[in-house]
């Protein structure tokens, strides 16, 4: 009982400064502060301040003092969620969601390599030394990649978060035009098999377009089916 409450203070404490880093996150924007002043500021508390009070957690002999640095480690940690975390949706609001899942992939998949380090370190479950490197390890970790963080880190959207609709468009246009050409020289036909089982020609669908037409000028013509270009407005398109 008492070794699983102990274990559970740690995340209890990141569950009210996960809230506290966003209220004051919030404000800090809200007061004029630059968005990647906050990532960056948010950023540094949860790694490589974390990182610190991670380090010391591991040189400590009392119980007590050990749970009190493991507490506050985790609970700066939370730190992150206003840091890099959010910072998907400061650069490419569109591409947040895929951005996401990725970074999330690849933190998943360093995690399993984890207990690799651990056993490369501690060879003896007792041994205070060796369980010190592997903390000091991970805090090391953690304080490089705020530093990478803090280097190429940004708070403003991206251009390639929202494409040109029109070249979208016009990207379109084009490739229809190269179907139609395409189309049109096309040597084989492919046969149909009517009602009577005898085989007959097809309709062969074709893409009816002039030189210098406009998207909303085609139609694509064929058996039982007209389809207008015009539904491929250019604020139709969205990415």
């Amino acid at each position: 009982m008492g070794n699983g409450l102990y274990s559970s203070l740690p995340y209890v404490a990141m569950y009210g400064t996960t809230l506290a880093f966003g209220w004051a996150a919030d404000r800090c924007i809200a007061a004029g502060v630059r968005v990647v002043t906050v990532r960056r500021l948010a950023n540094t508390v949860g790694l490589a301040l974390s990182g610190v009070f991670m380090a010391l957690f591991s040189m400590m002999r009392s119980p007590v003092l050990s749970e009190l640095l493991l507490v506050i480690s985790m609970a700066l940690h939370s730190g992150v969620h206003v840091g890099f975390h959010i910072n998907h949706i400061d650069l490419a609001p569109n591409f947040a969601g895929p951005m996401m899942s990725l970074g999330n992939m690849l933190a998943n998949v360093v995690g399993l390599c984890v207990p690799a380090i651990v056993a490369a370190f501690v060879h003896e479950l007792n041994d205070q030394k060796q369980w010190q490197m592997a903390f000091m390890t991970i805090a090391g970790v953690g304080i490089v990649a705020n530093g990478i963080f803090m280097v190429l880190g940004r708070g403003e959207v991206q251009p390639w978060n929202d494409l040109s609709r029109h070249s979208i468009s016009d990207r379109l246009y084009h490739t229809l035009h190269s179907s139609e050409r395409i189309l049109s020289h096309q040597p084989r036909r492919l046969s149909h098999i009517d009602d009577s089982g005898r085989q007959k020609p097809p309709t062969r669908s074709r893409l009816s377009a002039k030189e210098g037409s406009k998207p909303s000028d085609l139609l694509l013509t064929g058996e039982n089916a007209t389809l207008k270009a015009a539904t491929l407005r250019p604020y139709s398109v969205r990415v």
